[in-house]
């Protein structure tokens, strides 16, 4: 008996009316013959084509992760056996988070987009036509994005304490480096951390492989590639990656993480009131580039953004800020100043 895996390697996409049926019908064998358990669905979404970064991998695999474990530990081996109920039951219970302190609502969302992308990658890849989709119209609207971007001084102190902190010349002008290269080039962590040295080309330009592999190039600014060059040219190491460890191994979200950890701990109050990471230092660069001018259709091309919606959230920010500006600068308070109270 073929295995279902055997018969859907085989499968290519539909090219025509004709082609799509016969993969239907190829789909159906698979179901009766053998249907994919779960454990196995899960590999084949992890791997699929469109998960090429390794950072992305992580994130399903923590999202996801804990999805299969429910099922498993709910007696649900059969990919084809998720219910809806199923779905809902293990969201509310996920939302509850840990030691009585509920997950954020931006963190819902992202276990619900996760498990929307993995039921979807079973009814679009798995399951016979007639296999009822157990996320088909679950909701799963985005929560209101709240950018807290850092400050110019929050930045500059955080240059000076990965500096500071840094045992070595080495790892001193890689962590820089690193730093650089997130906030100039708006990256984000896996584009920075997949990043090869030949990717950074002659026209000032660094090659980056974003969400859904999509490629594109960041412009960096002189300082930027000053920095780079110097680390650049301390290496010994014989290693691809732009950014590496001591050994010339290539670094980890894991990695990156405890860094940013350390440094916010090193800062006290520096940081009070913002998510020291490196996603935050994207923010900060799209957010001083917007309110500095840059129009919303370069910003969402230069950060990589597929549609416009997330790059608006930068907009808002900026419109936000100038209204402030402008608030302050006409208050009337300043009319009653001399006037006694009351």
């Amino acid at each position: 008996m073929k295995a279902w895996w055997a018969v859907l390697e085989s499968n290519q996409r539909p090219q025509s009316y004709q082609d799509s049926r016969k993969r239907a019908a190829t789909r159906q064998t698979a179901s009766v013959l053998i249907s994919p358990t779960v454990a196995d669905a899960f590999s084949r979404f992890l791997h699929s084509s469109s998960h090429r970064s390794a950072y992305t991998v992580t994130t399903l695999t923590e999202r996801v992760g804990p999805f299969v474990d429910y099922l498993t530990g709910h007696g649900v081996q059969d990919a084809l056996g998720i219910t809806r109920d199923q779905v809902e039951a293990f969201l509310r219970a996920i939302a509850q988070g840990r030691h009585g302190k509920p997950l954020a609502p931006s963190t819902v969302y992202d276990f619900t987009k996760s498990v929307k992308a993995f039921c979807n990658y079973i009814a679009d890849n798995l399951a016979p036509d007639d296999w009822r989709n157990p996320v088909r119209k679950l909701p799963c609207k985005p929560p209101q994005t709240v950018i807290r971007p850092l400050s110019q001084a929050q930045v500059t102190a955080l240059l000076a304490l990965s500096d500071q902190h840094s045992p070595i010349p080495l790892l001193r002008a890689r962590n820089k480096a690193m730093l650089y290269l997130l906030l100039d080039g708006a990256l984000r962590i896996g584009e920075l951390l997949n990043a090869r040295r030949a990717d950074l080309n002659a026209e000032e330009m660094l090659r980056v492989l974003g969400k859904g592999a999509k490629e594109r190039e960041a412009a960096l600014s002189d300082e930027t590639l000053g920095v780079v060059r110097a680390y650049l040219a301390q290496r010994t190491d014989a290693s691809p990656c732009l950014i590496a460890t001591e050994r010339g191994r290539q670094m980890n979200y894991d990695g990156v993480k405890s860094l940013f950890q350390r440094w916010k701990s090193a800062g006290g109050e520096a940081f009070t009131g913002v998510r020291l990471s490196p996603h935050t230092l994207r923010h900060t660069s799209a957010t001083m580039r917007r309110t500095a001018g840059m129009s919303e259709g370069d910003l969402q091309t230069f950060l990589g953004h597929a549609t416009p919606a997330m790059t608006r959230h930068y907009s808002a920010f900026a419109l936000a800020k100038a209204a402030n500006v402008a608030a302050r600068r006409t208050s009337p308070v300043g009319l009653f100043s001399g006037a006694n109270p009351g």
